[in-house]
């Protein structure tokens, strides 16, 4: 890895369907860099475009910037490994990433730098987490416990204790980090895809820092089933929980999730959609009756019908 070369950041914003000049996030976080020289000098932004055609040259952005168009969209984690690729190449040794429902502000950008300028020395922490909030309830970070996750105290900037999670948008992630756990899998193209990551740092010793002082807002799709979820992309989560917890967790914590899947589709039996409650109750009965080894093979081939495998990257 070439070391020192660039002591910027990398933003790294995934589209998906939108413009870079309709895309919100994208306007504030040009609007936030250009509100500080020593933003402007701090960061340098990647477009990770994964919609099915590029945007034409007039569409884009008239500001510095690196656009990229995916041959395949291999979702956040094509985005990021992508980004890990130009990171070893040019020096870079933060990627801060964001996606369209994120809104970021000039002070979040300025913190970052701060919190990454005092972390600097300490190898052990991998990962900068701000506090991400959808109209006040915070999503994330949480401490993973054995049966559960658990909100985290967010009063004071530290270095968290034991395994956490944290939402991919709005983190930074160091580049020898992210390279010493093989990237994100692909096979976590979208849900779950920051739980893996999460978990791959604690397994190999990393930890992570909570910038409890930054506060974002974040449109969190889960949170609204009649207005923001689909049924396709509810499927994805459903198959990707199931992965993960086949893969990951006790056989404990796997009896664990037949109760909280049966919960979720009586909650779920109150949508306006009924659609949701009836494919939980597909995968409840799944867990019941299909056997761990098969449903990891139906994973894999699910996976390989999207045109991934395990340990493919987008670059």
């Amino acid at each position: 890895m070439s070391e020192g070369r660039n002591k910027r950041m990398l933003i790294v914003v995934v589209l998906f369907g939108s413009p870079p000049r309709g895309s919100d996030t994208v306007e504030r976080v040009v609007s936030a860099l250009a509100s500080a020289p020593h933003l402007t000098a701090g960061y340098d932004l990647l477009l990770w475009d994964n919609s099915a055609d590029p945007w034409p040259d007039e569409a884009l952005l008239n500001t510095p910037y690196r656009y990229h168009h995916a041959s395949r969209n291999l979702g956040i984690a094509g985005a990021v490994n992508g980004a890990l690729d130009i990171c070893i190449r040019d020096g870079y040794d933060w990627i801060l990433l964001l996606d369209q429902d994120t809104q970021v502000t000039s002070q979040y950008f300025a913190g970052m730098l701060t919190h990454r300028e005092q972390l600097e020395p300490d190898q052990s922490v991998a990962a900068i987490v701000p506090v991400l909030h959808d109209d006040g309830f915070e999503l994330s970070p949480q401490r993973v416990l054995r049966y559960r996750q658990a909100s985290v105290a967010t009063q004071v900037p530290r270095i968290l204790e034991g395994e956490v999670f944290a939402a991919n948008s709005g983190m930074a992630i160091r580049v020898s980090a992210l390279d010493e756990i093989g990237g994100y899998s692909v096979d976590f193209w979208l849900d779950h895809s920051d739980r893996y990551i999460f978990h791959r740092l604690y397994q190999h010793g990393k930890r992570v820092f909570l910038a409890a002082d930054l506060r974002l807002q974040h449109n969190m799709t889960m949170l609204d089933y009649d207005a923001r979820m689909n049924p396709e992309r509810y499927a994805n989560f459903l198959r990707a929980e199931q992965a993960f917890l086949d893969l990951f967790a006790s056989a404990d914590e796997n009896a664990v999730q037949v109760l909280r899947l049966f919960a979720r589709f009586l909650r779920q039996r109150r949508y306006r959609n009924k659609i949701y409650s009836q494919m939980t109750w597909k995968f409840l009965l799944r867990r019941l009756v299909t056997p761990k080894t098969r449903r990891l093979q139906d994973w894999k081939r699910y996976s390989l019908e999207r045109g991934t495998s395990l340990g493919e990257s987008e670059g």
